[in-house]
């Protein structure tokens, strides 16, 4: 996954609507006198490791192989899960660079009105107040691997077959709370609200939103904070060990998940960043 502060390798196509998927999500603004965001920088690739060949994920998804998987079920669940996961990536990242590009600025000039503004509106997105340090949004403005994505998708939806995921399109087992969200009452709990979700997409970025702001994923935060600082490939298996307060099985959780990630090979995809990532904590 993640290689070397994200290898820089051969960048391909990215798709967003494979599996025939459609997603309509809106992108926060950023100030107009950034840099401007070039989608085309952000790319997913496929990393066969036995044969050092590198795929796009459309040409993995666009064909009848099995590709590693046990049945042509999995490989559906997955392919119909990657381009809202992308998606959502690619927009995280996009505020990601966009914040960097203002903290490099903020060390050596004051910042106008309209970017602290921007930098205010994605704080409290984060759930940070106005006063907090551009260092500690960083912590929290960051992607999730995608092996880790599709493994607790997997897991906590059943590839798909749970009855949130049918009904409610959370993939990933997110409570909210009756009068605020829309809930799916629990099965064997009624006081649980379990959230429902317009689209598949905006269960994963609430997800992901998730694991950047809750208390109880502080650890996933720092660890992933420990690897931006020292350069390093961001392991989505050292994240998942961190996750033990996701599940009420704890350490078993994070075992499965990791078990998972390495049983159907979820680290081949990657998720390629560009330079511009590399100057954080110079």
């Amino acid at each position: 996954m993640p290689v070397g502060m994200f290898t820089f390798c051969l960048l391909i196509s990215i798709f967003l609507s494979a599996c025939g998927a459609q997603f309509q999500v809106v992108d926060t603004q950023a100030p107009t006198t950034s840099k401007p965001f070039d989608a085309e920088s952000f790319e997913v690739v496929l990393d066969e490791q036995s044969n050092s060949e590198t795929h796009t994920v459309t040409s993995f998804c666009n064909n009848n192989e099995l590709n590693g998987f046990t049945n042509l079920k999995k490989k559906e669940f997955v392919c119909s899960l990657l381009p809202g996961a992308i998606r959502m990536s690619k927009q995280v990242y996009k505020q990601r660079l966009q914040v960097q590009i203002l903290y490099t600025k903020s060390r050596s000039t004051s910042l106008p009105p309209d970017e602290i503004d921007w930098l205010n509106r994605i704080k409290k997105d984060y759930n940070l107040n106005s006063d907090s340090s551009l260092e500690d949004l960083l912590i929290r403005v960051d992607m999730v691997p995608l092996p880790l994505i599709i493994a607790q998708a997997a897991i906590e939806s059943g590839w798909g077959t749970s009855r949130a995921a049918l009904q409610g399109k959370n993939l990933f087992g997110i409570h909210g709370s009756f009068g605020k969200d829309q809930c799916l009452t629990a099965q064997k709990n009624k006081n649980v609200c379990i959230k429902k979700y317009t689209t598949t997409t905006e269960g994963i970025s609430d997800y992901i939103q998730f694991l950047n702001t809750k208390r109880s994923t502080e650890l996933f935060r720092q660890k992933r904070g420990e690897f931006r600082s020292a350069h390093a490939s961001v392991d989505p298996l050292q994240l998942a060990d961190t996750l033990n307060l996701y599940s009420e099985t704890g350490k078993t959780y994070t075992r499965q998940l990791q078990k998972m990630m390495l049983d159907q090979n979820f680290i081949r995809f990657v998720f390629i960043e560009t330079k511009d990532a590399n100057f954080l904590y110079k």
